[in-house]
């Protein structure tokens, strides 16, 4: 029987020892069969198991490969595993995420939410990074680890962070 719950793809730039990577281990260990994670691998990969299914290509950081060639295959495994949500753990994984939940909708392909998780305070003194980090804040669904975090970006970024962003 096929699970009702959407089948969420964490994406994240690797799973070395950190917070970020053992939260992501702790929701597919919980909801193995709606989990999948993409990353350049690590040390913690092994520790997924059979709990997720896993890639491990996403290893540039660099434009070329955030602007296209993630986008390009993140839109890919979308499309193969019927993904439901893409949920993003690193700012240049957001803006692929972001340009891949894009190529979905002009492929015709069913709707596909795109999650953020804003981890820390980021510089936003210049207008491209500002540009940068709207890609970021043009999620379908905003996570912050705490309201003060979620209350910084605010004074930021003002309207453009959404009403319901999630302080947890």
């Amino acid at each position: 029987m096929a699970s009702s719950e959407p089948l969420v793809l964490h994406l994240l730039p690797s799973l070395h020892v950190g917070g970020v990577e053992r939260g992501v281990l702790d929701l597919c260990a919980a909801r193995p069969a709606t989990s999948a994670v993409a990353s350049a691998g690590g040390p913690l990969e092994a520790s997924l198991g059979t709990a997720a299914k896993r890639w491990s290509t996403l290893a540039r950081r660099d434009p070329l490969s955030v602007l296209l060639i993630n986008p390009l295959v993140i839109s890919a495994w979308t499309r193969r595993l019927s993904v439901d949500v893409l949920h993003a753990h690193s700012r240049a994984l957001g803006v692929s995420a972001a340009i891949a939940r894009g190529l979905c909708r002009t492929l015709g392909l069913r709707r596909v939410r795109y999650v953020y998780t804003w981890h820390g305070y980021y510089d936003t003194s210049s207008p491209l990074k500002r540009l940068w980090y709207a890609a970021l804040l043009a999620a379908d669904g905003l996570i912050f680890p705490s309201a003060a975090l979620r209350d910084a970006v605010r004074a930021s970024f003002g309207s453009a962070v959404r009403a319901d962003a999630e302080a947890i």
